[in-house]
């Protein structure tokens, strides 16, 4: 008698046996709440006269109609914002118009017919497209689509509990939704600010700016509150029912029919706004509700049906500027060479050497711009290059927007700061660059007693002075590890960070001491002047080893006829402030042993001094940019010298 087999399946089966069941969940839960709820609200309607509630439909006046229509373009128009966000963060750079309508367009549909992750996803894959290879993938179509769902559920989530804390209600007692909606958004906030990026699950989250965050609520405000006015407006006049009251009731109500994963949220939308009217605006209630859904629903899901049949013809094509352009690899167009980069007025310029810097270019790609992009700021470092200030001064404006945070310039020298202030910017002095003229430079005047005697302890150590050729990339790690160990980490944006591709790009001097390197100093070079980036230096460096590099470079820039020679800012230190500006860098000043021993090093070399601005524009610029300047330039104990296979990798 032959028996039956048995088999037992493999963990590795199991393992695939689970998404499938989480799918198969996923799917038809939706389906079993949506029926249930379908099913208790006809068991509801059972109690209703339904001649009283055609009655009230047909009392519904051509006025009220037109304004329900009126609020809903409105709430539509809102709506559509969540598109263009979502195409923001995602950087598609596609037409605004056409973003808008295709928003508007999946949103009427997916809410008519359900599923809206899949039905959003294949109208915005169908509008959308552009006929460009590689560009109308649905996977871009299904991330817009997230992104746009979870930015509408965050702004509802805040809008409801604005609601409920500051209207009256009809639900009674919902402190509990404070409770858990208050501590999630204030943790979003906060991750926002200080943590915008993290792994869940082996993917990368990104947390988008407190602008967009703030965007988001005022855009689903908006939407929700013209929604509302779109069905309040048809109840009857006599209906004892406030807006204000209606508002939190709806807004619940909204909720419950997203969670139930029904078509329009039917049946679950309709329960929930039902059980929070009094018994005797019941009819009335229901006949605005359906008067709603031919409003709010059909007539937009017909309208969006004719737009997704017969969409424009004309091709879409990303937007033209601003070029965004990582470290020499250009999304949209070409990045500055070595010789536009060479020839750039400000030496700043030349941090594009390093890996992973951006610049911002122009629409015709002449101009460019050292950039850093923060999540709550875009960071533009010192002066443009190759095109004038106002065509970089636009290309940086349609860079904050597309990033949907605000744009401001740091280090901004003072000719730049003066074109901007005439556009509308803010200016604030940041510090002091120190200039030498190595023509002039002359180390017998009084002015450089100090530091001819630093020059006469690096004389007595046998310290060797060296414009290093060819690097001695090793020894200079050490060095810069000991350093980044014991100043604790390196400094980002525009301070110097040590790169062995950038360090290429420079010109390094380099100081021995018994054969070690003790000590080395890097410049960034332009055609119009050398300035100073990295300054390393071990702990038993010799007193007046880094004046002698320095000196070394000045000596070479006299011989080759530079210009002038930069030994990079001082923060707080502004000379030519007056008033309470003078009174708060001073105040700055003297609470930072950083900036004092930087200006007492500087001034040793008799410098001239000329000012560096922050330019901002408005409150907001300047609270999100000092934020994202001050993060980007706080060292880590746990930085580290970038060494050479980090750049590969």
């Amino acid at each position: 008698m032959a028996h039956p087999r048995t088999t037992q399946a493999t963990p590795a089966a199991r393992t695939r046996a689970r998404p499938r069941l989480s799918l198969s969940l996923k799917q038809i839960l939706p389906l079993i709440i949506g029926g249930v709820m379908v099913v208790l609200l006809a068991q509801k309607l059972a109690d209703f006269d339904l001649a009283q509630v055609r009655d009230a439909l047909a009392q519904i006046s051509p006025l009220a109609w037109a304004t329900s229509m009126a609020l809903t373009v409105i709430s539509f128009r809102a709506v559509a914002q969540y598109d263009l966000i979502a195409h923001r963060l995602l950087g598609t750079g596609l037409p605004r118009g056409r973003v808008l309508a295709s928003g508007a367009s999946a949103t009427a549909l997916a809410q008519m017919l359900g599923l809206g992750v899949v039905t959003g996803s294949l109208v915005r894959w169908r509008l959308l497209r552009s006929g460009t290879p590689g560009q109308d993938h649905p996977g871009r179509a299904m991330s817009i689509t997230g992104l746009v769902t979870a930015g509408f559920l965050f702004g509802w989530a805040i809008t409801t509990l604005i609601a409920f804390a500051t209207l009256p209600t009809l639900a009674g007692d919902v402190a509990w939704i404070g409770w858990i909606v208050g501590p999630l958004a204030l943790a979003l906030c906060g991750a926002s600010l200080f943590l915008p990026r993290f792994p869940v699950f082996g993917r990368q989250i990104t947390i988008p700016g407190l602008p967009t965050l703030v965007a988001l609520v005022l855009w689903a405000a908006i939407d929700t509150i013209a929604a509302a006015g779109a069905l309040y407006v048809l109840l009857p006049p006599d209906v004892d029912l406030s807006f204000a009251l209606l508002i939190p009731a709806f807004l619940l109500a909204l909720g419950c029919g997203i969670m139930s994963g029904t078509p329009g949220g039917f049946g679950a939308f309709e329960l929930t706004l039902l059980s929070m009217t009094p018994p005797e605006a019941a009819p009335a209630v229901l006949a605005a509700i359906v008067g709603f859904r031919l409003t709010y629903y059909v007539l937009p899901a017909m309208l969006a049906a004719g737009h997704v049949l017969w969409p424009a013809d004309k091709a879409l094509e990303p937007l033209d500027t601003p070029q965004v352009l990582r470290h020499g690899l250009s999304k949209t167009g070409t990045p500055p060479n070595t010789t536009t980069i060479r020839n750039a007025h400000d030496p700043l310029s030349a941090l594009l050497f390093e890996p992973g810097r951006e610049a911002i270019s122009n629409a015709d790609n002449t101009g460019h711009w050292l950039v850093h992009r923060g999540n709550q700021a875009v960071i533009a470092i010192g002066a443009p290059f190759g095109a004038n200030h106002t065509q970089m001064d636009a290309a940086l404006d349609v860079a904050s927007r597309e990033a949907g945070v605000p744009a401001v310039v740091y280090k901004a020298p003072q000719a730049l700061a003066s074109q901007l202030r005439t556009s509308g910017w803010w200016q604030l002095p940041l510090g002091a660059e120190a200039i030498v003229l190595p023509a002039q430079f002359d180390l017998s005047g009084p002015s450089h007693r100090q530091l001819r005697r630093k020059l006469r302890h690096v004389t007595k150590a046998d310290v060797v002075i060296t414009h290093a050729q060819n690097l001695p990339m090793r020894e200079m790690t050490n060095v810069a590890q000991e350093w980044a160990k014991d100043h604790g980490g390196e400094r980002g944006l525009s301070m110097g960070r040590f790169a062995p591709q950038l360090l290429r790009a420079q010109r390094v001097y380099t100081a021995h001491h018994k054969g070690a390197l003790i000590a080395f100093v890097s410049f960034h070079v332009t055609e119009r002047g050398w300035m100073l980036d990295l300054v390393r230096h071990t702990k038993t460096c010799p007193d007046g080893t880094m004046h002698a590099l320095i000196c070394a470079a000045i000596t070479d820039a006299a011989d080759q006829n530079i210009a002038q020679l930069s030994l990079d800012c001082v923060p707080f230190h502004a000379p030519a402030a007056t008033g309470i500006v003078a009174r708060v860098l001073n105040w700055a000043h003297k609470r930072s042993p950083g900036a004092r021993g930087l200006l007492q090093f500087k001034n040793s070399f008799a410098p001239s001094w000329t000012p560096r601005y922050l330019m901002v524009k408005g409150p907001g610029g300047l609270l999100l940019g000092c934020f994202e300047i001050g993060k980007a330039l706080r060292p880590t104990p746990q930085s580290r010298p970038h060494t050479q296979s980090q750049h590969n990798s």
